[in-house]
């Protein structure tokens, strides 16, 4: 969910509601907002016994309180879980 307003907060609780996984990205918006977009879905998060995971400064993963990722957020924003798409290379 990439919110443009606080009007786009809601879709964030339904989700959760929903039982579905969120990315939220809130790159690019005003500090303020984007401050209280991240109040809102911490809140969301806590009363549906959910989990937040900070990814960057401005990305997060919202799960519900049964679903658990595994593995580490920052290997995977490096690549370091990327194949090599060399079509010569026999390493796939």
């Amino acid at each position: 969910i990439r919110p443009k307003s606080m009007e786009d907060a809601l879709q964030i609780a339904q989700t959760l509601i929903a039982h579905c996984t969120i990315i939220l990205n809130l790159e690019g918006l005003d500090l303020d907002v984007s401050q209280r977009i991240f109040d809102f879905a911490s809140g969301a998060c806590c009363a549906a016994r959910g989990q937040l995971d900070k990814i960057s400064n401005y990305i997060f993963v919202l799960t519900p309180h049964d679903v658990e990722i595994s593995g580490e957020f920052q290997e995977i924003l490096t690549g370091a879980f990327d194949q090599n798409l060399d079509p010569d290379s026999d390493d796939l």
